[in-house]
């Protein structure tokens, strides 16, 4: 049985959560820097 996998843009669980912002935080190499910034991007929202 082959399994794929559905790209999706919004999380079904966390519908208000930038998946843009958490992917470039991801790619950060220092996860302090990575905290800082998602934190930013999350207060900006609001």
């Amino acid at each position: 049985m082959v399994q794929t996998y559905e790209q999706i843009t919004n999380s079904e669980l966390l519908p208000e959560l930038d998946l843009s912002l958490l992917k470039r935080c991801i790619l950060f190499a220092s996860p302090l820097e990575a905290l800082k910034e998602f934190r930013k991007g999350i207060s900006s929202n609001d």
